[in-house]
């Protein structure tokens, strides 16, 4: 590393903990060299003031066996506060049910009947009483580490009526059906564009609505008086009814689509300047007002967030920390299976970031069976569940009635 010579000094500030990004050649050690091939100064920022004190304490405990080397022990400002929440569950649906009730607690209800519901609920210890009603839904989040374990999660998220916004590491505009959608509006604006043609053809192809292709860039003048005149949201209109359909009764596509028409409506008739912020947006982690929903988001687009309250699901082997393509389809989830070293590693940081995203309250679920490549499997927790001291924090495991027995015929 070369420094300018009339550069009197540099700072650099970060923390090799969170160093998560390996997949995009981030590489933890540039921390490490920067200090030793400038001889710079470390100081080290030790009092952590976000998060309640079992938090912070539950957080050193997981990253103490890859931290960095010489860093101080981190400590809490604020007081201890409540202990993590481990929820078990049976399954996927189970698990989202709990989240869900959870989260109904924490805003007071949804409806006059989950208020109804979180009244007969016993709480398992004192704060939990003060915990009901006491926030927002836009104080929560639920993270986790890849999007099945989300897809396996939101039918029962959204069928508990909570509002809820997904959030991504990358632009709304490179999933589908949505790159689709905005490659029609983007033919609008720029009719020779060839990448955008491109996505259109190949949607148009998988859809046999190939027709429909050559009768939008027929119709450019008419779309962009009608974009320039009703507005974007009007032109997104035409577009979903003749050429870009897709199936809104997908919780994930839903949230999608509303969070296009909420940048569509707030640009106007201001084409250009809704594809530009729609090409960048990460869906909603670009609004400037916090929308009063329950954020849903994958490790990675979390980092650099903070919630009062966050729900970290999909604790069990396999998934956090994550085994590579190497697994066979047939291995069941079990901590036998080792990740190799450096995985490892930075699986532990990534969960560690996931934990450090709470201010009060941290839950944290897993499954007890898991459907992986069409197959339901056994699934073990996560090796890092067993690494939080247990003075920080509290198993829930629901109280499940008993099944149903089939009686004899001549009982």
């Amino acid at each position: 590393m070369q420094l300018c010579p009339s550069v009197e000094w540099v700072l650099g500030i970060g923390d090799p903990d969170q160093a998560i990004y390996g997949f995009r050649g981030s590489d933890r050690e540039l921390f490490f060299r920067f200090g030793e091939q400038t001889a710079a100064r470390t100081f080290y920022l030790t009092r952590n003031y976000r998060s309640a004190g079992a938090i912070v304490a539950a957080a050193h405990a997981l990253i103490s066996p890859a931290r960095a080397p010489g860093a101080p022990v981190l400590t809490a400002v604020r007081s201890e506060g409540s202990k993590l929440r481990l929820l078990s569950a049976a399954d996927p649906q189970e698990e989202g049910k709990l989240i869900a009730d959870s989260i109904s607690d924490l805003v007071g209800g949804v409806d006059s009947v989950s208020v109804d519901a979180a009244r007969e609920r016993e709480p398992q210890n004192v704060t939990e009483y003060r915990d009901r009603g006491s926030y927002a839904f836009s104080d929560i989040a639920v993270l986790f580490r890849t999007r099945a374990v989300r897809d396996a999660l939101l039918p029962a998220l959204a069928g508990a009526g909570l509002p809820l916004t997904l959030g991504a590491s990358t632009p709304l505009a490179e999933e589908e059906p949505f790159r689709s959608l905005v490659a029609a509006l983007r033919l609008v604006a720029m009719p020779a564009d060839p990448v955008s043609l491109r996505i259109l053809r190949a949607h148009a192809a998988g859809t046999r609505r190939a027709a429909s292709v050559e009768d939008w860039l027929a119709r450019g003048v008419e779309l962009a008086r009608k974009a320039g005149t009703e507005g974007v949201c009007a032109l997104m209109d035409e577009a979903r009814s003749s050429l870009v359909r897709f199936d809104t009764s997908q919780p994930e596509v839903a949230l999608g689509e509303e969070v296009l028409r909420d940048f569509a409506a707030e640009h106007g008739t201001d084409l250009p300047g809704f594809l530009s912020r729609v090409s960048l947006c990460a869906r909603e982690s670009e609004r400037a007002r916090a929308a009063q929903k329950v954020a849903l988001l994958t490790f990675h687009a979390a980092k650099g967030l903070e919630f009062p309250v966050v729900f970290i699901a999909g604790a069990e082997e396999g998934i956090a920390p994550l085994y590579g393509s190497t697994r066979s389809a047939s291995t069941p989830y079990s901590a036998d299976f080792a990740p190799l070293p450096d995985d490892l590693e930075e699986e532990r940081r990534l969960f560690y970031v996931a934990v450090t995203r709470a201010r009060d309250i941290l839950f944290i679920s897993r499954c007890a069976r898991r459907r992986v490549h069409g197959k339901v499997q056994d699934a073990s927790p996560s090796r890092f569940l067993s690494e939080i001291p247990a003075r920080f924090r509290v198993d829930k495991t629901p109280r499940r009635p008993p099944r149903d027995r089939q009686l004899t015929l001549f009982g």
